[in-house]
């Protein structure tokens, strides 16, 4: 008899899917796959934080922190100081722009080295991406962590 990695039911040896909780039991559990690599995404999400009418009301303020750089985030910190949705994305907008003045500083610091340069821009690729990320979020009402920045410690 096989016990299930799951939900611990008692199956024959023959079988492959548990017929209590439906876990693949051959090869890499899909279990194991969907809890390690799924867990902490709920942690890096805040949108059960919100209401749904201050979502709604200040998505286009988080909208603007993320599409026009600091003008918008001074523009959204102006319209929605009193949001805490439009706080959230405020700061993780502010995070991904102190990413992009920090590798332009360095771009501009170290040009004539030549490789610094070049890992800078394509560093500034990807913080693009990141934006044009979490914008769709937002345009979803969600209220989601950049990933990347939201490793970097120094700006938490």
């Amino acid at each position: 008899m096989k016990k299930c990695p799951h939900c611990g039911s008692l199956l024959e040896d023959e079988a492959t899917v548990c017929t209590n909780c439906g876990t693949p039991l051959s090869g890499e559990s899909r279990e194991y796959y969907t809890q390690d690599f799924y867990s902490d995404i709920s942690v890096y999400d805040h949108t059960p934080e919100f209401s749904n009418d201050d979502v709604s009301d200040n998505k286009v303020v988080c909208m603007a922190a993320y599409l026009m750089g600091a003008l918008g985030i001074i523009i959204a910190s102006v319209v929605g100081k009193d949001s805490k949705y439009a706080q959230f994305h405020i700061k993780q907008a502010l995070k991904i722009t102190v990413v992009d003045v920090i590798l332009l500083l360095f771009s501009v610091i170290f040009v004539w080295t030549f490789i610094i340069p070049m890992v800078a821009i394509v560093c500034l690729i990807i913080t693009f991406v990141l934006r044009l990320i979490a914008f769709f979020q937002v345009c979803r009402g969600r209220a989601v962590e950049p990933s990347i920045i939201r490793d970097l410690s120094f700006l938490r």
